[in-house]
């Protein structure tokens, strides 16, 4: 047996004859009292009805309505109060604070017989002060890592050789850069060039029987190009030598002609020889 009816309260008084008894009609409809606001204390409203639910813009939409309204001459000298005073506050004249305000305290120490007048001033704090507190910021913690997602592989097909060649990514080979000067095989060069496919799938245009045509021609460019080099070499190495020589017996033939100068006037070297 199921009831909506509610004990009485125990913390508060209750007052039977604020209980409202309903009426009930020929058809088992409840009736509720009209005027159902007279009888309990507060001024509660009771909507019964459908009509009661409308709102009243809908059920009246010409009525007017008359809300207590300020004037707009309180309301600007409200506001101009207000921003005077915030103005004054941050220039430093509040008019609320008391920070000249003094006081004096009569004080009569218990050890000695002598009175004092002590003056109480508000302490005025620098305003160019460090400040006091830190604030520290709020370092919130990694967040935990996503769960793993986790699949049931018993239904999945086995991969194949073939599939897993497919999937094969070659290395990536610079035509231009080796630093560490490794060895790279044709093989691996072509399938880098064709995106990974190999030698066979290639296009007919590429050719992979030139390659060792064109090695064994860099090579031999290279060879003779050294060679020119070592004859050139060799030439300027002989001709250096031989103006080397021309310079030698040139310097040589001026220092027999000037011994034989030396030879034929005997006169100018015995009167360089009294000079000294």
């Amino acid at each position: 047996m199921f009831s909506s009816l509610l004990p009485k309260p125990k913390h508060t008084t209750y007052d039977d004859s604020l209980r409202i008894t309903l009426k009930t009609s020929s058809s088992k409809q409840v009736l509720v009292p009209n005027q159902i606001n007279t009888v309990s204390k507060r001024e509660t409203a009771i909507q019964s009805s459908y009509q009661d639910t409308i709102p009243l813009k809908v059920k009246y939409p010409n009525l007017k309505h008359h809300f207590p309204r300020t004037y707009d001459e309180s309301t600007v000298q409200d506001t101009k109060a207000t921003i005077d005073n915030l103005i004054q506050k941050l220039n430093g004249n509040d008019p609320n604070a008391d920070n000249d305000k003094t006081s004096f305290v009569n004080y009569n120490p218990s050890s000695s017989s002598d009175s004092r007048v002590i003056q109480i001033k508000n302490y005025k704090e620098d305003p160019m002060l460090p400040p006091k507190f830190k604030l520290r910021k709020n370092r919130h913690k990694d967040p935990s890592p996503p769960p793993p997602i986790l699949k049931n592989d018993s239904n999945l097909p086995k991969l194949t050789k073939e599939d897993r060649a497919k999937w094969n990514i070659p290395s990536a080979i610079s035509n231009w850069k080796n630093n560490l000067g490794y060895t790279i095989d044709l093989n691996k060069r072509v399938m880098a060039a064709n995106g990974g496919m190999d030698p066979s799938e290639a296009s007919p245009d590429f050719n992979l029987e030139k390659f060792g045509e064109l090695s064994s021609a860099l090579e031999n460019a290279d060879k003779q190009a050294r060679d020119e080099i070592k004859l050139r070499n060799e030439l300027l190495k002989e001709q250096a030598l031989q103006n080397q020589a021309e310079k030698e017996q040139l310097l040589k033939n001026l220092a027999e002609k000037t011994r034989s100068k030396r030879s034929f006037n005997p006169s100018h070297s015995s009167n360089k020889k009294s000079r000294y």
